[in-house]
């Protein structure tokens, strides 16, 4: 060996020393936070070895105490298809059976119970997945739907584009039951055509083509598309909460004042995400006027792309106006923030707030689980009605009420003509023929439900026809307020007009 050789040895043994020497201190400082922690390691408890040692020194009295269950003992089954049903009902990912908080706690539950690792639940799923199709086919089959409205969404999500695909029916118990037919991956391109197609071969799996009625989706230029390559008994139906985003978005930032204002408040928002010492102010100056540190709040910053999200964001600041002013008031913020909101800004805050109140309420209203169709025709009634309506406060947003409601009427103003819409709201006794904007509107959607009633009468043998009488549940009161009350008011006024209708009638 040279003597080159021999030096680059020396020193390769010497680096491998000082790193050795290293990892010894690292494993140390490790073994002594374990200690003061109570032995949580800093790492996944993924194999059964790294398991016993935690148990070991967490849980040294447990350990070896009692026999464990057997793979096939009915106890240890159960207590796995709880974990997997968790793992699925709150979409926590595989991996938590090996979270050292999550293994200690079951442990504690049950000391002979062996948690299994995160790829035994991954083959789980797959059973699961057969057993739960099963069911819902059954569902399908009992019930026996005369008509299955479906919604469909789209989206994407590292690197690779998913579609949804929801059903809806009334069930044998006269109840509406709710199903998930798919929710599977969708590499191609999102066109209408490829969507159409992805839709009627899910919908041939299940055997609900012919059943199909109502289609519900975004309006997106894909989803317009798509409906025509469906086939004819798929009536497609707009979502009224994108039609709402995409009424309010284009008015919202259209008018330059109001522009300006939401670009202000954005700005003092996301200096306070920013600045811990502003985010600390704004909770000291509400301890000091009186309230509780636990009831104290915060700013909310606004995403863009949802306006919702900037109505939350200027009613909040509204519930924080003295403490932002007097925030905007104090020099070190003024030179910092580089803003400023005048009253004239405050009182345009306040309008803005209170015409997109009720926008707001319709969204939450429509997010429900519980939306049905029939809400569609009163609630634009109820909107059109409030923007229509004049107040001498009105200064200021005026010409954006008035844009929100030629937007309203272009986009909605025709759906008390379809009779998907104008049957649903008659059949529901919330609503009636009380809320149509139009009495030809109100008198052909009459006449349909009429036509199909006589239909269907017509096609069933007495014998099937029940002479059972159901107690009819009363329509409960509703407070005045916000779009509740609106409805309340319009419910009014129809149900006085038909009265008079009838009056009339049998007069001549």
């Amino acid at each position: 060996m040279t003597a080159h050789g021999k030096e680059w040895q020396e020193f390769l043994t010497k680096e491998r020393k000082v790193q050795e020497a290293k990892l010894d201190d690292r494993e140390e400082v490790l073994e002594a936070d374990e200690t003061e922690n109570r032995g949580v390691p800093l790492f996944n408890l993924n194999t059964h070895k790294k398991r016993k040692s935690f148990f070991q020194q967490n849980l040294p009295d447990m350990v070896e105490s009692q026999m464990t269950y057997g793979a096939t003992d009915s106890r240890a089954k159960v207590k796995h298809q709880g974990i997997l049903t968790m793992i699925v009902t709150d979409l926590k990912p595989f991996n938590i059976v090996s979270d050292p908080g999550f293994l200690n706690y079951s442990k504690l539950l049950d000391p002979r119970f062996t948690v299994g690792t995160a790829m035994y639940y991954r083959r789980l799923l797959d059973k699961a997945y057969i057993k739960g199709k099963e069911k819902v086919q059954q569902k399908l089959a009992a019930a026996q739907p005369a008509s299955v409205s479906i919604q469909l969404d789209g989206w994407s999500q590292h690197h690779h584009g998913y579609m949804g695909l929801m059903a809806n029916f009334i069930n044998e118990d006269w109840r509406r039951a709710k199903v998930c037919l798919a929710c599977a991956p969708f590499d191609i391109s999102h066109t209408g055509e490829n969507v159409a197609r992805w839709v009627e071969m899910e919908c041939d799996k299940w055997g609900i083509t012919e059943d199909v009625g109502v289609v519900t989706t975004d309006t997106a230029a894909n989803m317009i598309k798509m409906a025509q390559y469906l086939p004819m008994n798929f009536f497609h139906c707009g979502c009224l909460n994108h039609i709402l985003q995409l009424v309010i978005k284009d008015e919202l930032f259209e008018k330059p004042s109001i522009k300006a204002l939401i670009k202000t408040c954005r700005h003092i928002c996301t200096f306070a995400n920013q600045s811990v010492q502003l985010s600390q102010s704004v909770v000291t100056k509400q301890i000091e006027a009186g309230k509780e540190k636990s009831q104290c709040l915060l700013l909310l910053q606004d995403v863009p792309t949802r306006w919702n999200s900037s109505f939350l964001m200027l009613q909040r600041f509204l519930l924080l106006q003295p403490v932002i002013r007097d925030i905007l008031l104090d020099q070190q913020w003024q030179k910092k923030l580089d803003v400023n909101l005048t009253n004239a800004d405050w009182t345009l805050m306040e309008k803005v707030v209170k015409v997109l109140e009720i926008f707001f309420e319709a969204t939450v209203r429509f997010s429900s689980s519980s939306a049905c169709i029939s809400e569609v025709i009163p609630t634009v009634t109820g909107l059109l009605f409030t923007l229509s309506s004049e107040a001498r406060d009105d200064h200021g947003v005026k010409d954006f009420k008035r844009k929100l409601k030629a937007s309203m009427v272009e986009r909605l103003g025709a759906k008390e003509e379809l009779e998907s819409y104008s049957i649903a709201t008659l059949l529901d006794p919330r609503y009636k023929n009380c809320f149509f904007q139009k009495r030809e509107s109100k008198e052909k959607a009459e006449a349909a439900l009429l036509r199909l009633l006589k239909a269907e009468v017509a096609s069933e043998p007495a014998s099937q026809q029940s002479s059972a009488t159901e107690e009819r549940e009363g329509v409960q009161e509703v407070p005045a307020g916000g779009l509740a009350g609106v409805l309340a008011q319009l419910r009014q006024q129809g149900s006085q007009a038909r009265m008079g209708d009838d009056s009339g009638s049998q007069a001549n």
